[in-house]
């Protein structure tokens, strides 16, 4: 009888990585047989070839790879279709035959975003000192120029800062709660679900408001002698202010010290000095005050930012 000639069977299709090479292999059952070889996308048409023997080894271009990447733009996997026709010189032999594969979105297709800006919101705090300050800044965030991988699309955002996070492209931070350098990490998530992390580094002014350490109150005669009768009074008055250093000190201590009697309602100032010095030390003497009265004295520090005050009695002389 006749021979019959039977179509080729694909024997190997690998899963393989998109944009690494590959190798499939043919069974034929005739030395003479050639193959025409269709790799395919669903329904899109990746790469064609004809004329193959019992082997080819596709190395896909870029534009070949896209083919396949445009058809996953939310996975990172896509099931191959191989088909082989079979043909003896010119003439088909057979039916077509297929095989499938799994083709991977490589490790390293991931998005990818420029910087993650940061600018002062407290408008305060930049014209004062122009750095960021503990407690007073927070921080103005952006992540720019996010695009996603290989047809994939940017589906979220985060901002982390200080142990927080802010899901969204820009946000205002709370108050810094920490000083020296700190970190903002940016991360973006595309369709696949890959993302891509960047951070940047801020540094922060440490700073607290400021701080009385003394405050006491004494009748005394005029040249600041103990007298408990005295119609004077010695008042101790300490503390300071943190520095604010921006090439020069942008910070000032300035203290006043205010009193009235008792039942009064108003207070009056009765000394304001603003110091070179950010640390305050020392005695002032003042008067006169009324044996038979006492007194209610406020003790105040401010600097460029904030005030801190506390309360004393002045008794009446004994």
């Amino acid at each position: 009888m006749n021979t019959i000639p039977r179509a080729s069977s694909i024997s190997s299709f690998p899963n393989f990585t998109i944009g690494s090479p590959f190798t499939v292999t043919i069974s034929r059952h005739s030395s003479s047989f050639t193959h025409k070889l269709t790799l395919k996308a669903g329904s899109v048409v990746v790469k064609e070839v004809t004329g193959v023997g019992e082997e080819y080894t596709f190395n896909l271009t870029t534009a070949e790879q896209d083919k396949i990447y445009q058809t996953i733009p939310n996975s990172t996997s896509h099931t191959m279709t191989l088909e082989c026709q079979t043909y003896s010189g010119s003439t088909p032999v057979g039916s077509a035959v297929s095989k499938t594969a799994t083709a991977t979105v490589p490790s390293s297709v991931v998005p990818d975003f420029d910087t993650i800006l940061h600018s002062e919101y407290v408008s305060s705090v930049s014209t004062i000192v122009g750095r960021y300050v503990q407690g007073l800044s927070r921080l103005r965030l952006e992540i720019t120029g996010a695009t996603g991988a290989k047809y994939s699309t940017i589906t979220s955002y985060q901002i982390t800062f200080e142990g927080k996070n802010y899901n969204s492209r820009t946000a205002t931070s709370d108050a810094i709660k920490g000083s020296g350098n700190l970190t903002i990490t940016g991360k973006v998530t595309d369709s696949r679900g890959r993302t891509a992390t960047k951070t940047a580094t801020v540094k922060v002014l440490p700073y607290s408001p400021p701080q009385i350490t003394a405050f006491s109150l004494q009748r005394c005669d005029a040249d600041g002698t103990p007298n408990m009768l005295g119609e004077y009074v010695k008042v101790k008055r300490e503390g300071y202010v943190s520095s604010l250093l921006n090439v020069t000190e942008k910070n000032t201590l300035t203290y006043r010290i205010r009193s009235k009697q008792r039942d009064a309602t108003s207070w009056t100032l009765v000394k304001s000095q603003t110091l070179t010095s950010l640390t305050l030390a020392g005695n002032e003497i003042i008067g006169t005050y009324s044996v038979t009265s006492s007194y209610d004295f406020r003790f105040e520090i401010t600097d460029v930012f904030n005030t801190t005050f506390v309360l004393d009695v002045l008794p009446t002389g004994k």
